[in-house]
């Protein structure tokens, strides 16, 4: 097995087949290649309450366009207790056939520290970010990038399940 960098990759003049292991869609589409992706993202979600599924499809589909992002690499959506009954959240974990869990703001409280703060969102729910704090929380690791998405009244966040290999 040769691991190709996505130069190597992209301008390789083999008819060889070539597998991918990702979680990102910027590879070329050629017949000779195949791509698995694994379920290694958990996306944090906060949102205002009683967002349209529209909206929340539409954030989840800016955020995966936005980060070169595979849907199917998500294994898990997850925020804050406040939001264990919001029907856009169920939607969409539903659409991506995956579960969701929720955290109390205690159990966010310290790994909120990590990320800026809303003072509205702290007012409201108890901490000072959901999105990234829920799935830092969930994964054990930071999110992947500081600045959170938001769109629509939504907010979105990506950690990686299991880090990569350095």
């Amino acid at each position: 097995m040769t691991a190709l960098t996505y130069d190597e990759l992209i301008n390789k003049d083999s008819d060889y087949p070539t597998v991918i292991i990702s979680d990102k869609n910027s590879f070329p589409k050629l017949n000779n290649n195949l791509q698995i992706v694994p379920q290694v993202n958990v996306l944090g979600i906060g949102c205002r309450k009683n967002v349209t599924f529209k909206m929340m499809q539409d954030a989840f589909n800016q955020f995966c366009n936005n980060n070169n992002l595979v849907w199917k690499s998500i294994s898990k959506l997850v925020s804050i207790d406040v939001k264990q009954h919001e029907a856009a959240i169920h939607y969409l974990a539903s659409v991506l056939g995956v579960e969701f869990e929720t955290y109390s703001a205690m159990q966010l409280k310290d790994v909120s520290q990590h990320y800026p703060t809303s003072k509205f969102v702290e007012k409201t729910v108890g901490v000072g970010n959901v999105a990234n704090s829920a799935a830092e929380y969930a994964t054990g690791n930071r999110t992947l990038k500081k600045d959170k998405e938001s769109l629509d009244e939504v907010t979105m966040a990506l950690s990686r399940a299991h880090q990569e290999r350095k």
